[in-house]
């Protein structure tokens, strides 16, 4: 975040409040970090199989992986990217 702020170079005040908020994000995020990371190793530990967001990752990707038998891929041809993009792809290839 700090590097980012840099791109604000041009104006010296707008400098100054660019780099203020991104050194407050910043140590947002260690904070957090700070903060999760042992609840997340401590109930790791006890329970053996993760934490909490151990538990919410594998509730999520089962709910997107879930397709009822096995081997099948519920995702496939299903990209968000890929939807947006292949009409104009495939204008662009035709002509």
């Amino acid at each position: 975040n700090t590097l980012v702020s840099m791109g604000q170079s041009g104006d010296r005040i707008m400098l100054q409040r660019a780099f203020a908020g991104a050194t407050v994000h910043d140590m947002f995020n260690f904070l957090t970090v700070l903060c999760l990371l042992p609840i997340e190793v401590i109930i790791g530990a006890i329970q053996g199989e993760g934490g909490p967001l151990y538990w919410i990752t594998k509730g999520f990707t089962e709910v997107a992986m879930d397709s009822g038998s096995k081997g099948d891929n519920p995702l496939k041809d299903k990209s968000p990217t890929k939807i947006i993009t292949s009409p104009l792809a495939k204008v662009v290839i035709s002509n």
